[in-house]
């Protein structure tokens, strides 16, 4: 996944040593390095592409990735190339994938290839982000879907209305006032649905009070 070798084309002759100074630091990974000669590059010629596109490469393998897109964005300016533009689509594409942030790699090395067809390495780079990506919207689907299971499998609670009603009707029903504490739940339903909550205690109560009515008669 490593980014595309740095661009040694033609340049301004004057930000040429400084970028052939930053290409040998850079060819012995001492990037920071590199990257001081390629800004100088770039400061010194502002329209070097070769300035730009080596040190968005260095920043690149230093991981400082908000500064490299940067690097970047100014170099494909820079070009009308379709190559030079299908690598910086690459190299972008690349970083984003470091990040894991498939998606967005996914979109960069289908812009690559349309602009270089023949590119191997982003073809399998794209290749892998869109597995990532595929394995990632599976976890996320199946944790969606626990999460949901979840929701159904919790149990109602009844709110601090309905206990209060219940812890009463039950102080009511020890003192053998039956009628009193079935009222008392059925008022609480029509106020709070969660007092449904008790509906087996409810029933209970409904039953006793029938047969109390019934011995009435």
């Amino acid at each position: 996944m490593a980014c595309i070798s740095w661009f040694s084309a033609t340049s301004q002759n004057d930000a040429r040593p400084l970028i052939e100074k930053g290409n040998s630091f850079y060819n012995k990974e001492d990037y920071r390095n590199a990257a001081v000669q390629y800004k100088h590059a770039c400061q010194l010629d502002s329209l070097s592409f070769d300035a730009w596109y080596n040190f968005g490469n260095a920043l690149c393998k230093m991981n400082k990735y908000i500064l490299a897109s940067d690097a970047y964005d100014k170099a494909m300016k820079l070009t009308a190339d379709k190559t030079l533009k299908a690598n910086i689509f690459h190299n972008v594409g690349n970083m984003e994938c470091d990040q894991k942030h498939y998606e967005k790699a996914i979109t960069l090395y289908k812009q690559a290839l349309i602009l270089n067809p023949k590119d191997e390495d982003t073809r399998y780079n794209l290749a892998f982000a869109q597995e990532e990506f595929r394995k990632e919207e599976e976890a996320r689907k199946m944790l969606e879907k626990m999460n949901d299971q979840q929701k159904k499998d919790e149990k109602p609670k009844p709110s601090k209305f309905a206990e209060d009603c219940m812890k009463k009707a039950a102080e009511l029903v020890q003192q053998f006032k039956f009628e009193e504490a079935l009222k008392l739940m059925q008022d609480g339903v029509k106020k709070d649905k969660s007092v449904d909550l008790f509906n087996d205690f409810i029933k209970k109560l409904e039953g006793i009070v029938t047969i109390i009515n019934d011995n009435k008669e």
